[in-house]
């Protein structure tokens, strides 16, 4: 509901949260394709299109008040979004995940761990400009149109990541 309007993202029809084994939630059907089988195409032109419009997209997403009650991301520890170091901690946080360590090797890890420490000075500044991101936002998680002239965004979906942070999370993905 926070992004109702603001940006483009499908309506939740029905949402069973607390749902077991697994929450759930109905959303309304977009018309469009994958930002990932656009890209397939090779179309140039195209692509060029949704991609302007996805950035577009994430500026608009900045402008959304972070709404606390709405807003959460149940694995996180609060306390790691607040202090110093907050974005080479969080990083390091998601190089724990176990899904995370299937796709990347030990030595992967360790070097964007270690870059992520190394570098966190650059970030440091953005720490306390917050928004709400989207947390997975690539490719397969955009859905695109061709409308007009040109393609445009149709649908942000999975959501199921966001959080409050900076913008760059969302750029970096």
């Amino acid at each position: 509901k926070a992004v109702d309007g603001v940006v483009a993202a499908p309506d939740v029809l029905y949402a069973e949260p607390h749902a077991e084994p697994t929450p759930f939630a109905l959303l309304e059907y977009v018309d469009g394709i994958l930002l990932r089988n656009l890209k397939a195409r090779g179309d140039h032109r195209a692509i060029s299109d949704a991609a302007y419009d996805v950035g577009r997209q994430l500026a608009a997403l900045r402008t959304v008040p972070i709404d606390a009650d709405v807003l959460g991301v149940p694995d996180i520890d609060p306390a790691l979004l607040a202090g110093s170091n907050v974005n080479a901690r969080l990083i390091e946080h998601f190089l724990g995940s176990p899904v995370l360590r299937q796709r990347l090797s030990p030595s992967d890890v360790d070097r964007v761990l270690r870059f992520a420490w190394r570098r966190e000075e650059l970030l440091a500044p953005f720490t306390d400009v917050r928004c709400i991101v989207h947390g997975d936002l690539n490719s397969p998680n955009i859905l695109v149109r061709h409308t007009g002239d040109s393609w445009k965004v149709a649908g942000l979906i999975d959501w199921e990541f966001a959080f409050a942070g900076n913008v760059f999370y969302d750029i970096g993905n």
